[in-house]
């Protein structure tokens, strides 16, 4: 069975990085070679891991914020 996980502020933290680039989410999903919908996964669903990493590689988002680890 399939577990839905959810990280408070996440969406927000996402949208923030995004603002960041420049670039729309569209080109940002392209670039990452994932579709666009990945980054409105569901209301408590977060973007797969594999997602997350590309998405932090390309943009120069530190992974730990992104997923609202404190350090």
């Amino acid at each position: 069975m399939r577990q839905n996980t959810y990280i408070e502020g996440f969406q927000e933290r996402l949208q923030e990085a995004c603002a960041k680039t420049g670039l729309s989410k569209a080109e940002i999903a392209r670039q990452c070679n994932f579709d666009r919908k990945n980054f409105y996964p569901g209301q408590h669903v977060m973007m797969c891991p594999a997602y997350i990493a590309r998405f932090c590689s390309f943009t120069g988002t530190d992974a730990n914020w992104l997923l609202g680890v404190k350090r």
